[in-house]
């Protein structure tokens, strides 16, 4: 249940904040870079964030408006 708690925690913080950074994000969240990684990357899959790869930043995708 953590995974779930901490992917939903970065749902909230890009809803909050807008397009965020993983170091920022794992500083949230409590986490090293890498756990933060992989619930972006996950959460890219499902398309709920995207990679603003211009900036190294993710933001909300189309998965969270569903």
């Amino acid at each position: 249940m953590q995974a779930v708690d901490r992917a939903l925690r970065i749902l909230e913080i890009l809803a909050d904040n807008g397009p965020t950074g993983v170091t920022p994000l794992a500083k949230a969240l409590g986490v090293h870079r890498s756990t933060a990684f992989r619930l972006l990357a996950t959460l890219e899959a499902r398309r709920f964030v995207t990679q603003q790869t211009h900036r190294g930043t993710y933001a909300l995708g189309t998965g969270a408006v569903r």
